[in-house]
């Protein structure tokens, strides 16, 4: 079963207790991927052998996040396997993480962390819009409630830096959310 989009879920700004980067108007979290993804792919010719290899990785991971079959829209994941997106964008961000940290790369750390604060950024759009989804489609109130706690954990890992972390937690706040409306 997957999981239709209602007006509601297409407003990407929300309400957070950290600040936080929001979609841009008409930019879907498919779109954001893609443009990370193609900076990455961007950057590949410019980097050593090592660098390569593990941002090759990553861009790997960003590339099965982006399967057609896990994503109903630009904003919405399957119910049965969008899961996986969060997975696998916990990969990118965790090799993208090792390559900010590692002294020898020449590649920017600016640059990773704009890349990793961007993934992190969508996967917390993907889970505040499927509990705008589920708001709007009159959910169980306390699998809401799970979901927002979620999401609030992940913003404070976020807030800590540590964003394989986050992205956890707005998967747990994804799948509370579509627990909520009897889609998972």
């Amino acid at each position: 079963a997957t999981l239709a989009p209602s007006a509601t879920a297409m407003r990407t700004a929300t309400n957070t207790p950290t600040p936080t980067r929001t979609l841009a108007p008409g930019t879907t979290a498919q779109d954001v991927k893609r443009i990370v993804l193609n900076k990455m792919t961007a950057a590949i010719p410019g980097v050593t052998k090592r660098d390569s290899d593990k941002l090759g990785a990553a861009i790997n991971s960003v590339n099965q996040s982006l399967a057609a079959n896990l994503w109903v829209d630009g904003n919405h994941l399957d119910s049965n396997d969008g899961d996986k997106v969060f997975n696998a964008e916990e990969n990118a961000v965790t090799k993208l993480l090792d390559l900010k940290n590692d002294p020898q790369t020449r590649l920017p750390r600016t640059t990773l962390q704009d890349w990793i604060d961007r993934l992190v950024q969508v996967d917390r759009s993907l889970a505040s819009i499927a509990i705008s989804d589920a708001i709007a489609a009159g959910g169980n109130a306390d699998k809401i409630a799970d979901a927002r706690d979620e999401l609030a954990k992940g913003d404070a890992e976020r807030a800590r830096r540590r964003y394989d972390r986050a992205i956890g937690k707005y998967k747990n706040a994804w799948q509370d959310a579509l627990a909520a409306i009897g889609a998972r």
